[in-house]
């Protein structure tokens, strides 16, 4: 019993970095389902494994994990192309615009 009760701690210590990691640089993660909800099914299944089935990896498991690992990777990397390089660009364009206005503005008064 002790067993499970430590291994049902573990995710918890997980979700609660999640929580930690909901803006990265300024773009929020709530904005991005498809990434949260690969996450929570990945967690889901590594807690059902290691509560539920004591650990053992079923194939049915195995193939769960695999898949949501996957879709993880995939709207991860999508997320981080946007956030990094996507974005910057909107952001830098944005800043010029700012900045040309400003200007203009000081220049009429």
């Amino acid at each position: 019993m002790a067993r499970k009760l430590h291994m049902v701690e573990q995710p918890n210590f997980l979700v609660s970095l999640s929580f930690q990691l909901w803006e990265i640089e300024g773009v929020s993660l709530l904005g991005r389902p498809g990434l949260l909800h690969s996450v929570a099914g990945l967690l889901t299944t590594l807690i059902n494994v290691y509560t539920a089935q004591s650990g053992n990896w079923s194939v049915t498991a195995r193939i769960t994990a695999i898949v949501t690992g996957i879709c993880t990777g995939v709207t991860l990397g999508l997320f981080l192309v946007y956030s990094a390089w996507l974005l910057d660009g909107v952001k830098r364009d944005h800043e010029l615009q700012v900045n040309a206005e400003r200007r203009s503005q000081s220049v009429k008064h």
